[in-house]
Formats: structure tokens, sequence, C-alpha cells
């Protein structure tokens, strides 16, 4: 008989970690375990499984750990969802809870453990700094960090538990003949920057306003397109400098895309400007659609390009190398062509067929 393996997720919102653990459940449905998903929330996420045509369950749960910003609120919500979540994991007779967000692991895990379930802690950015956070992952069976970079945040007491396992990166190539979304994007010979990512400080949005000011004082044809969601409200700001600045022709900031592919592959060098990223899936959907890319040199970002030999790192808080590398690929064609090549050949350890073997091994 098939082990249950369950991902739930909140499901009122949708990024990188949705992403790759979609892809993961979509090829454990070949292997054998029969992996479920449970919503607590209405939202994008839902809607994505919908248009997808991958089957869910919904268990509303509107009042969890983490929805209030009083701890002592939360504590009680905590409380009164344990017997809830026992009883969805009881009714789906689940054998495995596979948790990829901090309040998913929190809310789901004391439950796990009161019957005795394995529990999976997917820790997919770095590990906050919270008495609660510390004393919950000690109750899990096992603890999988994306990047090295993220397995050094983890308590050092539970070293024996972490695993580091990468992202699975999964371009569906079928996507590609999708019809763009109806923006115009591109004007005569321009080239496009492409920046895929949520709207947060953390991704250093102003410093893509640095960088486009530095494209129009040098007079050159490209302009910085950027995808994402506005998560702490910036993009009303972000416009008003380009405004006030007149960066009209050098930055436009577009909504979340999905699929990523058709969008990503109409552009010329992808950018990933990220502070601490946990990962940096962006950089390596770029590479396997043969994009040079440039990004800051924190966080995993460093785990995954070697500088001018399959990509460009550069200081993250330096708009000017970041244009200059930009130059540079547009300049020289040997080079582009060098690190595209290399780059190619280097993300194919991020396969979903690595990656699932590991954790078929863990479920078992």
């Amino acid at each position: 008989m098939k082990k249950v393996i369950c991902f739930p997720f909140i499901g009122d919102s949708f990024g990188g970690s949705h992403q790759s653990s979609l892809i993961i459940i979509k090829n454990l449905k070949k292997k054998r375990v029969n992996p479920i998903i449970i919503l607590h929330k209405k939202g994008t996420l839902q809607s994505i499984l919908k248009k997808n045509k991958i089957d869910f369950y919904f268990c509303p749960l509107n009042k969890l750990f983490g929805s209030s910003k009083n701890k002592y609120l939360n504590l009680i919500y905590l409380i009164f969802s344990i017997p809830i979540i026992c009883h969805l994991i009881s009714k789906y007779k689940i054998d495995v809870i596979h948790s990829n967000d901090m309040k998913i692991h929190i809310n789901w895990i004391l439950p796990s453990f009161l019957l005795r379930k394995k529990f999976i802690w997917h820790q997919r950015t770095i590990f906050p700094n919270s008495r609660i956070s510390k004393m919950l992952i000690k109750l899990a069976c096992t603890i999988v960090s994306i990047s090295k970079f993220v397995q050094k945040t983890i308590p050092t007491s539970l070293h024996k538990k972490n695993v580091l396992i990468y992202n699975s990166i999964d371009l569906n190539k079928k996507n590609l003949s999708f019809k763009k979304k109806e923006m115009i994007l591109r004007k005569k010979s321009q080239t496009l920057i492409g920046f895929f990512g949520n709207i947060q400080k953390i991704k250093q949005p102003y410093l893509l306003l640095e960088i486009a000011e530095l494209i129009k004082k040098n007079k050159k044809n490209i302009k910085i397109c950027c995808f994402g969601n506005d998560k702490e409200n910036l993009l009303n700001n972000l416009k008003s400098q380009i405004n006030f600045k007149n960066l009209h022709n050098y930055i436009e900031f577009f909504n979340f895309t999905y699929p990523v592919e058709p969008i990503m592959n109409d552009m010329d060098i992808i950018i990933a400007t990220s502070l601490n990223d946990g990962f940096g899936r962006t950089i390596i959907e770029g590479m396997k659609l043969k994009k040079p890319v440039i990004a800051s040199n924190a966080g995993a970002h460093n785990e995954i390009i070697n500088n001018n030999q399959n990509g460009i790192l550069v200081d993250p808080g330096d708009p000017k190398m970041f244009y200059l590398g930009i130059i540079k690929i547009l300049n020289n064609r040997n080079f582009k062509k060098k690190i595209v090549r290399n780059a190619l050949e280097d993300c194919k350890i991020f396969s979903v067929k690595n990656i699932n073997s590991h954790l078929i091994r863990l479920y078992e």
C-alpha cells in the first residue's frame, strides 16, 4: 500500500517555494507514494491548482498561528487548530507531512507529533530567530535545507537531522508556446533585462531603479522588466520615482506572471538583485532557457553561479557593477556564449529526478 504524503499549504499566495513543491508533487505521483495537497485558504494557489487540474482538499482554517500580530492571540489560534489538524491527519490516513513554509511548519508539527506521524520540515528561507520556531523544529523527524546558506542558519544542535537537498527546477517547454499577456515589451532593437520576484525590500527594487538611471545616463537602448507581486506596498513609491526621474523607457513593473517560461524566454538577460535568497530559483530558470544571468553575490547565489564561468556575480549593493555586467554580456559575444553553455551544463544537477530520489528515501 502506498504511503500518503501530505503537502499542506495556506493557499492565499504563490511563489517559488510553491512552484518547487508542485514540481515535487507532480513527479511523486509516478513513484511509489501517494501525495495529497491540503489548502486552508482560498487564493492564488487554489486558482493555479484548478487551472492546472491538480487535485487538492480544501479545509478552511482562517485562524492560524501567524494570522495576528498579537503573539498571545497567535498562541490561542495554535492551540485551537491542533484538534482540527489532528482530524485531517486521521481522516486522510496521512503517513508523512511534508511542510514547505513557516506558518505550516508551526501549525502542523504539534498535531503530527501527537499522532506520531513523520514530519519533514522543508526550510526554504533563512531560519527565523524566534523562540517558538527553535522549540518546534526539534520535533521534526527530518529538516531539509535547500542550500548550504540556509543549512547554516538551522540550530547547530539539529545538524544530524539537517539534510541538504537543492530545489528541483523543471521548466515545461510546452509553456513556451503560450501567448504572452497583452503587453508591448520590446521596442525596435531594444535589449530586455528580466527581473522575476516579489516586490520586497529584500529583492532590492530600488537598486533596479539605480541601474535604470545608469542605462539612461549612458543612452543605452535597454529596458528592465520586473515581474512580481507587490508584497510590501512599495510599488506606488517605485512608480512615483520612475515618474520623477523620467525612467519610463528604462524600467517597468508588471504583475506576477504564471507560467513564467514564455515571458522569461523573451528576455535577453536575467538579473537577480536579491539579498539573502535561500536558493535563487529564477537563476536556474534563466540558465535552463539559455539566458545569461547576473546576480548579487549574496545568499545562496554563489552556490549556483561560478563568477565569469556560468554567470556573473556582483556586489549586491553596487548598481554600477550590475550595469557593467549587462554591458559586458552585450559587447562580448564569445563571453556570452561561454557562460550560457556552461550554465546549461551546470544546472543539470537541479533536475527533478535527482531531488525526488532523495525525497523518496526520506519518506521510506
